[in-house]
């Protein structure tokens, strides 16, 4: 299976609130990158629909935005939190708040990881500002 991500992956888990309207379904946020990340919830919606998402990091610094489901894995109501891997894969379309925040996060998770494994950090939002600019400013605001 050919593997379609961009950028690094972190493992963590964040409590998130999401719904296409208002924020009337929950979920966790796991395996994150600064281009999206895996929202685990019993409740999924078809791939190409544009969720409002709200997250609360342990920091408690809140973080909106909208992302668009890239696809989505359903399993029986029974089944979802044991297995871990029922939800959608959302990529970020917009920030509407604490997109530093966001930043910040994977920032940290990356020279976590680097640490744990001895390697230099490579963090993916490290970038002086004219490089910002480029890429990866661009990716984030579609």
């Amino acid at each position: 299976m050919i593997n379609r991500r961009w950028g690094k992956r972190f493992n963590i888990q964040l409590k998130a609130r999401y719904g296409v309207e208002e924020f009337t379904h929950f979920g966790y946020l796991d395996d994150i990158s600064v281009f999206g990340f895996f929202l685990r919830s019993p409740h999924t919606f078809d791939e190409g629909t544009q969720l409002k998402i709200q997250m609360m990091t342990a920091q408690k610094q809140l973080i909106t935005l909208e992302g668009s489901v890239q696809w989505e894995r359903r399993l029986h109501t029974s089944m979802v939190w044991i297995a871990k891997d029922a939800g959608m894969g959302i990529k970020i379309a917009q920030f509407l708040n604490g997109r530093e925040h966001y930043e910040a996060l994977c920032d940290q998770l990356c020279r976590h990881q680097a640490a744990k494994k001895n390697l230099p950090s490579s963090s993916p939002t490290a970038l002086s500002n004219e490089k910002k600019s480029g890429l990866l400013r661009k990716l984030l605001r579609r």
